[in-house]
């Protein structure tokens, strides 16, 4: 049985990554990237 994609990540980092992302255009790329995985944790969403 395999086991499941996690990814873990702040969501200032992500914010931050996705917006860095926009502005060379690989926008597409980076949204595809985290679509791979099985589950996304985002820490510190209170915060934002």
């Amino acid at each position: 049985m395999p086991g499941y994609r996690v990814r873990c990540t702040l969501a200032t980092k992500l914010v931050n990554e996705l917006i860095e992302a926009a502005d060379e255009k690989q926008l597409t790329k980076t949204v595809a990237r985290y679509g791979r995985v099985d589950l996304l944790c985002i820490d510190e969403l209170v915060y934002m």
